[in-house]
């Protein structure tokens, strides 16, 4: 058992527990995102001392992504990791992962120094690769657990023109910021020319994440029907809109009401716009307000609606 305040960062968490042979089940991939924001934003994500043995398995199609990632989700014994990145409708990478503490010579890949490529454009070199033998790397566990970090998925590159450009990377990637922090220092009228075309949501653009993750039926802010386990899939979209006429908040409520439709939940880490009997809808507040009437929150905490509905 771990003990931690909310402002902890999952990189200081990892970087302590690793070294003395220690993990936790999940790990986000991000290290700068906080315990405290993970508990509200769900903290779904792809998951010692121990290196991850990883499988990159080419896909031609969004039907052959969902029913290879459905198949590796599945198995048993299951693997430790899995997840995928669409390139296009029809290319992506299905990416297979487990625990080891052996790699085979010339194989180990550190892929999250500052001079590597970002790890969704590495992915993207083994779109090619045959199926029937998928390529096989081993990254040590650190470097996995943060491998999206330094691009921030995909999106510092709209911010840092020179993150893919091999010889800057190396001269100045080191510099590179690791953090959101830093983007809260632009004057706002700057933030708002850039954020009006950018897309960032847990639910068309390119890459986009593939995340397979299990819903257990305990009491939580979930709802999903039926008594059994199941998996859902986490769909990140992450980037800039090429459409000149693009839309964030019309284009936002057209993605929160069809989660609504079809029984599907909407990262709070991302921009809401749901009207407070639209979120109740969407998330199950009976756990969570019981426990704020116990411990007399009401009138000490705003509510988590206030928090992430409406944010500037």
């Amino acid at each position: 058992t771990v003990t931690v305040e909310p402002l902890v960062k999952i990189g200081q968490l990892t970087r302590i527990l690793i070294s003395k042979g220690w993990t936790i089940p999940v790990v986000p991939e991000l290290d700068f995102l906080t315990v405290g924001g993970l508990i509200c934003g769900a903290g779904v994500e792809t998951s010692s001392h121990k290196y991850v043995k990883l499988s990159y398995i080419p896909v031609n199609s969004l039907d052959e992504a969902t029913e290879r990632i459905t198949k590796e989700s599945l198995k048993t014994p299951g693997h430790d990791f899995i997840e995928g990145i669409m390139y296009s409708l029809d290319k992506g990478v299905i990416m297979v992962g487990s625990l080891t503490s052996k790699a085979e010579p010339g194989k180990v890949n550190s892929v999250a120094r500052w001079y590597k490529k970002s790890f969704y454009k590495h992915v993207e070199s083994f779109l090619s690769c045959s199926q029937s033998a998928p390529k096989v790397e081993y990254i040590p566990l650190r470097h996995y657990y943060h491998r999206h970090t330094y691009c921030i998925f995909w999106v510092t590159r709209f911010c840092i023109p020179y993150m893919e450009v091999a010889p800057l990377r190396w001269m100045l990637g080191w510099v590179a910021p690791c953090e959101m922090n830093w983007y809260k220092l632009i004057p706002l009228f700057l933030r708002r020319l850039f954020e009006e075309n950018l897309l960032i949501q847990d639910h068309v653009i390119y890459p986009v994440w593939l995340c397979p993750a299990k819903t257990l039926k305990e009491p939580g802010f979930f709802k999903f029907g039926g008594d059994a386990d199941k998996m859902h899939m986490d769909i990140g979209l992450y980037g800039m809109s090429e459409k000149q006429d693009f839309e964030p908040v019309k284009t936002n409520k057209a993605l929160e009401q069809f989660c609504l439709r079809n029984n599907c939940w909407k990262g709070l880490s991302a921009n809401t716009f749901l009207s407070r009997d639209e979120f109740y809808q969407m998330f199950d507040p009976t756990l969570y307000h019981k426990v704020r009437t116990e411990l007399k929150c009401e009138n000490a905490f705003p509510e988590v609606y206030e928090k992430v509905v409406g944010r500037k």
